[in-house]
């Protein structure tokens, strides 16, 4: 008999819960009325699964993810351009469990004392392919204060914050980076940490200087900073950086005021590939931070791409024929910014796992993408709806089989034009 009870035990004890999904309307249909309600019926490893459209008003605010939740994902189903979580200047996400991860998301109109946006107060916090707009307080999109977070493939545009980081602000934890992201527009000192802070491969633009201490960019209060393959351009107010203890390589720094490589900076500009060139964006005024034929960051020496965007610009326009890539015209290295069409930016680029292309208008009667090797053969295809803004491809071909690294050539087709673009698989 104790043999039995002990059997079991052992089997009750062993079997394992699966991890659900909470699927939820902004309409309050779904498997919860709003946001806040899903946190509060969900288990560890669960995810809420948010559809299209914008989520506000009571419930999809103050969202205290507790610290019995760990492994929670909060995603969207089709990416930041279709669903949006409009915080009304309220506080927004709470993270308080380990390894919660916020995906795909739109988040604006947020508002605290620490993370208008996203609040972490754990480790392995990690905000995705999100777009972070118009949020205030210190650390207008982002607040650390304890665990640690990487922020990746995300847009922080429009922020606030007061004295202390309208991008990000980390009082206390562990670590922070951003990785592949960029930085428009943000007020007064965007990043301003006391603990150690990673820079990867992002692009920052216009950045608004702080007062006394801080710098234009990012400020640290002592930690280690670390900056690589990333652009910080055209600041103002302040010196880029205020960072007595920092590492920096491969990096661009360019028609910032008052300066560039000055400050704990100076004499950095000529060693570990950093350089001050004009990045040759294709179209700031219209958001078009990838980089035109001729940009000294597409593929810059011992460095290769430095910051958010690839090349871009419709540097390819006329498609595949004959088995073969056309090339477009090269336009004039001195062509104002923005004299391109695009229809589409890629990035990162190159890449290794996974790269996004984002539409920069809608197709109206939808369209394909394609990939091309250097031969001409089509390697991966597929059809664009018109409501899709962002497609992610893996480097796959349409076999499901890993494409090896090399120069490929990605075409978007729509029904009164197309574009084609070079891309490069780095395994």
């Amino acid at each position: 008999m104790r043999a039995i009870v002990a059997f079991l035990f052992l089997l009750v004890t062993t079997i394992s819960v699966e991890a659900a999904t909470w699927f939820l309307e902004a309409d309050g249909s779904g498997d919860a009325p709003h946001i806040l309600a899903a946190i509060d019926s969900a288990a560890p490893g669960d995810t809420i699964l948010l559809n299209d459209g914008v989520f506000t008003g009571t419930g999809n605010r103050f969202l205290i993810v507790p610290g019995s939740l760990g492994g929670l994902t909060i995603r969207s189903v089709n990416g930041p351009d279709f669903t949006t979580v409009d915080l009304a200047f309220n506080n927004g996400f709470s993270l308080s469990a380990v390894n919660v991860s916020i995906e795909g998301l739109t988040v604006v109109n947020g508002s605290n004392w620490v993370g208008g946006g996203v609040q972490v107060n754990a480790m392995g916090a990690s905000v995705r392919n999100c777009r972070i707009e118009n949020c205030v307080g210190n650390g207008g999109a982002i607040g650390l204060w304890a665990g640690s977070v990487e922020v990746t493939d995300c847009v922080i545009a429009d922020c606030y914050g007061g004295y202390n980081g309208s991008v990000a602000y980390a009082v206390g934890g562990a670590a922070m980076l951003f990785e592949r992201c960029l930085m428009l527009r943000n007020g007064v000192c965007p990043i301003i940490s006391a603990v150690p802070l990673t820079i990867r491969n992002c692009t920052f633009w216009e950045s608004e200087g702080g007062v006394g201490s801080t710098g234009s960019t990012i400020s640290m209060t002592g930690a280690l900073l670390t900056i690589e393959h990333s652009i910080l351009a055209a600041g103002s107010g302040a010196n880029p950086v205020i960072a007595p203890n920092v590492s920096i390589s491969c990096t661009n720094i360019y028609g910032n005021t008052p300066g560039d490589w000055v400050g704990h900076l100076a004499g950095l500009d000529t060693v570990n590939g950093n350089f001050s060139l004009d990045p040759k964006f294709c179209d700031t005024a219209n958001g078009d931070f990838s980089l035109r034929p001729g940009s000294p960051c597409i593929d810059a020496p011992g460095c290769g791409q430095v910051g958010f965007g690839g090349e871009g610009c419709a540097i390819i326009s006329t498609g595949v024929t004959d088995g073969r890539p056309l090339a477009g015209d090269d336009r004039a290295e001195g062509d104002a910014a923005g004299s391109f069409a695009s229809l589409f930016q890629v990035a990162p680029n190159p890449f290794g796992a996974e790269t996004a292309v984002f539409l920069t208008r809608s197709l109206a009667d939808g369209g394909s993408l394609t990939v091309h090797d250097l031969a001409g053969r089509t390697v991966y295809g597929q059809s664009v709806s018109p409501l899709v803004r962002s497609i992610v491809w893996n480097g796959f071909d349409n076999d499901g089989r890993r494409l090896p690294s090399g120069v490929y050539f990605l075409r978007v087709d729509a029904k009164n034009e197309s574009e084609t673009r070079r891309i490069v698989i780095m395994r």
